[in-house]
């Protein structure tokens, strides 16, 4: 799997990357912005082509992985039309290390999953040496506390993804009060 995904990041091909046996229809489609013993990092895109944020997925997960399909070339179709920007390799020794720095570095919301068990939403205070430090929000954007969190129980990692933004875009409109916040956040329709 790992030389496909080389040539996939060397070549700039789209690749679709299947880790949920639970759930064949589950997939991630990008671009292969790097790749080590112990991860891949995928630069997301849509189904309608747009990027859609930066995945780090474990290697081991990996069972299949599908290139110049239909599917893929659709993908790159519609994301060479919408004028979207590849964004550049990461290759680098420690990736998990690569996307907590990228989320800190551009004040990012990130996402991690924990132990394969539950997800953590939120910005990267700091990190040293194998601990993370994280300010956590839950999925309205409503801050839940201070969080530090050994790097080796993160098992999945993204940030950037429409997901990651709207939530970011919630909990900055708490603090400004543009929306009726307590309608959004009490799940209340209008």
């Amino acid at each position: 799997m790992e030389s496909i995904l080389l040539q996939a990041m060397k070549h700039q091909t789209i690749v679709s990357i299947y880790t949920n046996a639970m759930d064949p229809n589950s997939f991630s489609t990008g671009y292969v912005l790097g790749i080590t013993d112990e991860w891949v990092l995928i630069n997301s895109i849509s189904p309608g082509g747009i990027n859609d944020g930066i995945y780090l997925l474990p290697l081991e997960d990996i069972y299949q992985i599908n290139i110049e399909g239909a599917y893929e070339n659709k993908i790159k179709c519609l994301h060479q039309l919408k004028k979207q920007i590849n964004l550049p390799s990461m290759q680098q020794d420690n990736l998990l290390l690569g996307i907590l720095m990228f989320a800190k570095n551009n004040n990012a919301l990130i996402t991690c999953e924990i132990y394969r068990e539950n997800e953590v939403y939120g910005f990267v205070e700091d990190i040293d040496k194998d601990t993370v430090f994280l300010k956590c929000y839950d999925c309205y954007g409503r801050f839940v506390s201070h969080s530090t969190l050994k790097a080796e129980s993160i098992t999945r990692a993204k940030c950037c993804s429409e997901y990651e933004i709207s939530l970011k875009m919630l909990l900055l409109d708490s603090e400004t009060k543009n929306c009726d916040s307590h309608y959004i956040f009490h799940g209340k329709s209008t």
